[in-house]
């Protein structure tokens, strides 16, 4: 493994010229093919690294890539008002129960941030924003996005954090029998509750009206942000329930796919490949650092490992809290932990993006 293949993309060689709203369209078709096709493999994570893997297979092979800023825009919304959705009363209510163990999750995430941006930045070379936004621990979708307007290297960014996604979901259910004896794919997940279409609609127009709010704000990633805020509000207080439908996630899904692999014109594929390497020892390394972070807390707070590890794991909170349920553990007391662990991201890293730009580290041409 080469730590320190560099990515810098050479100078830009000649590229097809299309007219920019068929440039989108082929764009658009060639991410959905992907992440349709990731699926029927059943790839983990499938719509969002499909996508992104076909429009990078795409870009590299110089054919223009391109998604308009009305199109991301309806993208951000989408995707934020879906992860926003998985906040209940029932949630919050709860989350009051547990200070020590949600203390522990706090210092777990900044433990396993240094931990991981000190691997990438002494040991592999790698610049400091780079760094900063592969060792996120967690929400792939947000934090691709959130470094887009950033100097940092996108695709060794999406490389790492879509790694991490991938590898936690194919290693849980071999971890998970040999925690808690329970084989692979034997255990029925349970099916999370749709919102109705007067929900659905409420849901989308205030992430909407948030997103705009902190986009004409300066906000980084303002419509990802202020989409993902207001429907954690409206959703926590009970005045909607219910996940967004299936498709309009995966709507969101494919959007960030098309935009992040676009990002990956003028790489070549030695440089991917090394860089492959060293984003799936992050990854394992993170997770070695999260498992002794759960561990330790255990040792303090009495809760099962099994609950901690889930509570701890870089994931989203819909899928840990779904397997908790699914090992007549405690899914609530998992997803309030997963929750604390979002909300920090959520609000820590727009902080350091913008001060990252105010420095300076801020990309050339187009976000």
């Amino acid at each position: 493994m080469t730590c320190h293949g560099a990515m810098t993309p050479p100078a830009e060689r000649s590229r097809r010229t299309w007219p920019r709203p068929l440039a989108a369209a082929v764009t658009l078709a060639v991410a959905a093919a992907g992440g349709w096709g990731f699926a029927l493999l059943g790839v983990p994570a499938a719509w969002l690294t499909g996508a992104t893997l076909a429009v990078a297979l795409a870009a590299l092979a110089r054919m223009p890539t391109v998604m308009p800023p009305q199109v991301r825009n309806v993208v951000f919304i989408l995707l934020g008002s879906s992860i926003g959705a998985n906040v209940t009363p029932e949630l919050l209510a709860r989350v009051p129960e547990w200070p020590t163990t949600l203390l522990a999750v706090g210092l777990a995430v900044l433990i396993v941030q240094a931990v991981l941006q000190l691997f990438l930045t002494r040991l592999c070379g790698w610049d400091w924003p780079t760094a900063f936004f592969a060792a996120v621990p967690g929400l792939t979708s947000y934090i691709t996005v959130v470094a887009l307007p950033t100097s940092a290297d996108m695709p060794r960014v999406a490389l790492l954090q879509s790694m991490r996604a991938v590898l936690l979901l194919l290693l849980i259910p071999p971890a998970l029998e040999l925690v808690e004896g329970v084989a692979p794919g034997t255990v029925p997940l349970p099916m999370p509750l749709i919102a109705g279409t007067a929900d659905t609609l409420v849901t989308l127009a205030v992430g909407a009206l948030g997103g705009m709010l902190l986009q004409g704000l300066g906000v980084p990633a303002g419509t990802l942000v202020g989409s993902m805020a207001s429907s954690t509000v409206i959703h926590g207080l009970g005045l909607v329930e219910g996940a967004l439908p299936e498709p309009l996630l995966i709507a969101g899904l494919i959007g960030v796919g098309a935009l992040v692999g676009g990002r990956f014109a003028g790489y070549s594929i030695r440089a991917l490949v090394a860089a492959l390497g060293v984003s799936v020892t992050a990854a394992m390394l993170s997770f070695a650092v999260a498992g002794l972070c759960a561990l330790a807390t255990t040792a303090v707070s009495g809760r099962p490992f099994s609950e901690l590890a889930m509570a701890f794991a870089p994931g989203g909170i819909d899928v840990m809290a779904a397997l908790a349920f699914a090992l007549n553990l405690d899914s609530v007391f998992v997803a309030g932990h997963q929750l604390v662990r979002f909300a920090m991201i959520v609000l820590l890293v727009p902080v350091v993006t913008a001060a990252m730009l105010r420095k300076g580290y801020r990309r050339q041409g187009k976000p």
